[in-house]
């Protein structure tokens, strides 16, 4: 089966987070024994409103470990450790691993067809003292954009199928489905309280088109919600969700630029039982939300490019985080290709904001600095 092929059902498995090493210096062949990629990144806010300021920064070291079991079938292996700090009136500090993510890839039908079974391993940190939970919540704000959001959440099984086909040279068509069965956990020391997420189901479709030097990437993906529990019973039914995302390649050797344009369409969370009748109306996460970004890349030769991005976000309401934000990142990005088995990449972006009406300022780092490994 055509690389092509392959390749889109690897970027479709993921979520389009591939999307951008389409043009970037990469491996010309599979790893033999295992594949591992690594990284350091450090991001870092500062966020104003009125008299009131803070600040949170987390350094996170990622491991994603890929090993060939046999022709059609991969373990991937994944695991973070990260250390947060956050300063207000007093400094606090919350560190420790997340879950570790066993998953089985096994490829079907003359590679056109991807079927994936994954597995938590439930030793990340989640009962934590009330100080390490202040910083927690700080986490979960999405329009922050934080690496690691959440720690230990329970044992989690997902199991994905996807098919991908190329009906020519220029169009493959890809359709997949996936089921989330999330664990309970205990969130507190002090607390005997347990947390049970909903389950997730989500359904997705994407498009390649692709003329001489011209990629058109279009993806549409429906996710919908158990009910969250605590201590057993239901208290919230998160919306469903519907995320439309187009990706743009125009490729003119050496110059590359990418465009992606993202609409995050969520109806609103209901709160359940006696929840229901709090000041709360059950936005507990960020609701519609654009995010765009631009990349222009110069391939300096097969070894080495260097590019320039520039992203704008637009956030919806929200009760429980920051709101009606939009932030902006801009920077340089680098990749290098030492050989046929070692890559890395570097990054940095700067960060600005504003949320909640102009009321609050944000200003902020991301930097990064990964390696892939081939054996």
């Amino acid at each position: 089966m055509k690389a092509k092929q392959l390749t889109y059902l690897l970027i479709f498995l993921n979520g389009l987070q591939l999307a951008t090493s389409h043009a970037q210096p990469g491996f010309n062949y599979p790893a033999a024994n295992v594949a591992i990629t690594s990284s350091m990144s450090l991001r870092s806010w500062n966020i104003k409103g009125g008299d009131n300021e803070k600040r949170i920064s987390q350094l996170v070291f990622p491991l994603i470990s890929i090993r060939p079991l046999s022709e059609n079938l991969d373990l991937l292996f994944s695991t973070s450790n990260a250390s947060t700090i956050l300063e207000t009136d007093s400094r606090h500090r919350l560190d420790g691993f997340t879950d570790g993510k066993l998953k089985l890839f096994y490829r079907l039908a003359d590679n056109s067809g991807l079927l994936s079974l994954g597995l938590s391993l439930p030793y990340g940190k989640n009962d934590f003292d009330y100080q390490e939970y202040r910083v927690a919540n700080s986490l979960y704000e999405t329009i922050l954009g934080f690496n690691v959001k959440r720690f230990g959440e329970g044992l989690d099984i997902d199991l994905g199928l996807i098919y991908a086909k190329n009906f020519s040279r220029y169009f493959t068509f890809g359709v997949g489905m996936g089921y989330l069965l999330k664990g309970e956990y205990k969130y507190l020391k002090s607390s005997d309280n347990t947390f049970k997420p909903g389950d997730e189901f989500s359904v997705h479709t994407g498009i390649d088109i692709e003329i001489d030097s011209v990629l058109i990437r279009t993806d549409i993906l429906y996710s919908t919600f158990g009910r969250d529990k605590l201590n057993g019973e239901p208290f919230l039914k998160a919306g469903d969700q519907i995320e439309l995302e187009t990706i743009l390649f125009l490729q003119s050797h050496p110059f590359v630029l990418t465009l992606s344009l993202k609409d995050i369409i969520k109806q609103h969370n209901n709160l359940l039982g006696e929840w229901s009748t709090s000041l709360l109306n059950g936005r507990n996460f960020i609701d519609n939300s654009f995010l765009s970004q631009i990349q222009f890349i110069y391939n300096i030769n097969p070894r080495f490019s260097l590019s320039g991005k520039f992203g704008l976000n637009k956030f919806g309401e929200s009760d429980l985080q920051l709101s009606d934000a939009w932030i902006v990142n801009v920077g340089p990005e680098f990749y290098y290709k030492f050989s046929e088995s070692i890559r890395m990449r570097g990054e940095l972006l700067y960060l600005t904001g504003e949320a909640e009406a102009s009321t609050i300022t944000l200003n902020g780092w991301n930097t990064l600095l990964g390696f892939s490994l081939r054996f």
